[in-house]
This record gives structure tokens, sequence and C-alpha cells, in this order.
């Protein structure tokens, strides 16, 4: 299983809506992220993260991609993801 997590991050100036789609698009090319929204609030972008390799290497590539300010990262804990699958497992079983 890879690494799972979140990037809530604030652009450092704003920019214009050619450049925000351009960068969206760009942020969704690495390998690393699944998915980004632009978002509105204190901070402009939540980049999701599903990848193999160390979490802090992912969020390194994404901060070199983009002008970020500011940068919150959630790693997601994977003992509930393997909790979760462990269950269905059972659940699987008492139907069979």
């Amino acid at each position: 299983m890879g690494i799972r997590g979140y990037v809530i991050a604030g652009l450092k100036a704003p920019l214009d809506e050619e450049k925000l789609w351009n960068l969206t698009k760009k942020l969704e090319s690495l390998d690393e992220v699944a998915f980004a929204a632009r978002v509105i609030g204190p901070y402009d972008f939540v980049i999701t993260l599903d990848a193999e390799g160390p979490f802090d290497a992912c969020v390194k590539r994404i901060t070199e991609t983009a002008p970020f300010e500011r940068i919150v990262t959630l790693k997601t804990d994977d003992t509930f993801v393997k909790h979760r699958e462990i269950r269905d497992l059972e659940i699987l079983k008492s139907l069979s």
C-alpha cells in the first residue's frame, strides 16, 4: 500500500484564472497527485496524494511545482485503512 494524504496550500500571490487553471493541470500531472482542487477560503488548493514512496518527498515535489507559501499536510493513518479492510473481509466471510 502506498501513501495517502492531503496537502492544503496557499499561494504566495494571487494568480489570474488562466494561470490557476494551468497550475491545477500541472499539479494533477504529477504522479503522486490523485486530485488537485481550487478552494475558497484562507487556502487556495486542496491536493490529494496517492502514491508510492515517502510522504515528505511527495510534498516536496508539489511545493517545487507551485508558488505556495502556506502548506498544511495531512497523512492518513494506515491503521484505520487496514481496520476497514479487515472488517470488510469479515463481512465477506459471514456472507459465504
